[in-house]
């Protein structure tokens, strides 16, 4: 665990293969091997790893949903919605399963009732802008478009340091064809998290549709950032 939480992951992973070969239903350590997994980008084996652990100790909710959103990244809506109602059998209140329930839903074309379930997780955790992100990805989705701004807005005001929410609504905006508002949304998720390339891709894309001539500055912004990030790698 020490290396784990140094960051030293290559070595915790060899740590938490030593435990799981002693004793291959050690639970926990399958989880946290997935956990080194999960931070080294090999999503493969964090989901084998995931996998065994809820396998051998269903009652990981973390583990269920983190498996449950890698499963609606790949398209599998109906076995994340079970992972979803498993952890919500034991524990009602997990906004975060949720959300993956609602999630699935909606992704399923069950959207009225995935935007009950959201409601319920904004019930759940009014000050947390992850539920206003979902119930409004929903509200779109039903063509509710003056409640999936409020939406939207309300995730930038309750977090308005985080990437997420401006670009959220940036991307709603640009739905919209709203150029000006999207453009001040990505500038504003640049602005939280400067080291982020995805503000400034999305300025770049916007800059097209728009027919304006700010995409130079994207392409610097772009490799400045990335240039950052490979000194921080090598580093």
């Amino acid at each position: 665990m020490d290396y784990f939480q140094k960051g030293r992951y290559p070595e915790a992973i060899i740590q938490f293969q030593n435990a799981v070969q002693i004793d291959n239903r050690f639970a926990d350590a399958h989880y946290q091997l997935a956990q080194c997994y999960l931070r080294q980008a090999e999503w493969l084996q964090a989901q084998i790893e995931l996998l065994t652990t809820v396998e051998l100790d269903s009652r990981n909710s973390q583990a269920q949903l983190e498996l449950g959103r890698f499963m609606i990244q790949g398209g599998q809506f109906q076995r994340a919605k079970e992972r979803a109602q498993l952890v919500l059998k034991d524990n009602p209140a997990n906004v975060k399963a949720q959300i993956l329930l609602a999630t699935s839903d909606a992704e399923l074309g069950n959207l009225q009732d995935a935007v009950g379930e959201a409601g319920q997780a904004v019930s759940t955790a009014p000050n947390d802008a992850a539920p206003y992100l979902t119930l409004g990805i929903i509200h779109e989705k039903l063509g509710q478009l003056d409640d999936a701004e409020q939406d939207f807005q309300r995730a930038v005001s309750l977090e308005p340091a985080s990437l997420a929410s401006h670009m959220s609504l940036g991307d709603f905006y640009q739905r919209r064809r709203n150029w000006a508002d999207a453009e001040t949304q990505y500038r504003a998720a640049s602005a939280a998290v400067p080291k982020s390339l995805a503000p400034w891709t999305a300025l770049t894309s916007l800059y097209v549709l728009w027919g304006k001539k700010e995409s130079s500055e994207c392409q610097e912004q772009e490799n400045d950032a990335g240039a950052t990030r490979g000194l921080q790698a090598s580093g």
